[in-house]
C-alpha cells in the first residue's frame, strides 16, 4: 500500500478504485501505470421487459 500525494493524484486523474501497475526495467527504473477502474459493460443500458411476472423471468 502506498500514499500518493494529492497533487499527483489530481495531475494523473487517479480516482478511488483505480489500480496502479508497477514495473521496472533492467536498469532499475520504476514505471507506474494508472489502470482506470472500469464499470460494468452494461451500466449505460436500460432494462428491457422480457415478459412474465415472476422472479424466474
Amino acid at each position: 500500500m502506498v500514499t500518493i500525494p494529492a497533487a499527483i493524484r489530481r495531475r494523473l486523474d487517479i480516482e478511488p478504485g483505480d489500480k496502479l501497475r508497477w514495473t521496472t526495467d533492467d536498469e532499475g527504473t520504476l514505471f507506474v501505470e494508472v489502470v482506470k477502474q472500469r464499470y460494468g459493460a452494461f451500466d449505460d443500458f436500460e432494462p428491457v421487459p422480457m415478459g412474465g411476472g415472476g422472479s424466474d423471468t
